[in-house]
């Protein structure tokens, strides 16, 4: 939960809705990440969640539950797969406070870096440094989350990794 509880204090967290084949395309929706209530379920427990699309992944004591406004699914911690990278990303809207820049980049450049001078009203963008966290599973589950500040992002990635260790095995019939 404290792992959860850090992403949501970034200044900005994003959905990737799209993903090319050369890396990330810019669409992407900013999302909370938030305690909320499973439609349908009571629980005993305070359970995050984080709205991707259609989906709502929550993160469960013992697995995740993905509701896609009809049904559930789970995915056991053990069968979840999450990978962290790092993406320099030239950000066109503001730059969030915990947001480390590392560089500019003009919106027309030559292929040396160079302003366009073909365009008069060529502007820089500032290229951020993001994480960005891929969960899949054999069962579906593929979603990009983008944060503004990639240190969340890796003690969510440990805190999971944690729940795989000490949780018994899959979910039943696995």
């Amino acid at each position: 939960m404290r792992a959860l509880d850090e992403v949501g204090q970034c200044a900005r967290v994003w959905h990737i809705e799209s993903v090319t084949l050369d890396g990330i395309s810019s669409v992407r929706r900013a999302i909370p990440v938030r305690v909320s209530t499973l439609p349908g379920i009571k629980t005993s427990t305070p359970i995050h969640s984080i709205d991707v699309g259609r989906q709502t992944i929550f993160f469960c004591p013992d697995r995740l539950m993905v509701y896609d406004q009809r049904r559930y699914g789970a995915v056991a911690y053990r069968d979840l797969q999450v990978k962290l990278s790092t993406i320099a990303f030239t950000e066109n809207e503001w730059v969030p406070s915990d947001a480390e820049v590392t560089g500019y980049r003009w919106r027309f450049e030559t292929v040396a870096g160079n302003p366009d001078r073909r365009y008069r009203d060529n502007i820089q963008y500032p290229v951020c440094r993001y994480g960005l966290l891929e969960f899949s599973s054999e069962s579906g589950l593929r979603e990009w989350i983008m944060l503004s500040h990639p240190g969340p992002a890796g003690n969510l990635l440990i805190a999971l990794e944690e729940m795989k260790r000490v949780l018994p095995g899959g979910l039943p019939g696995k």
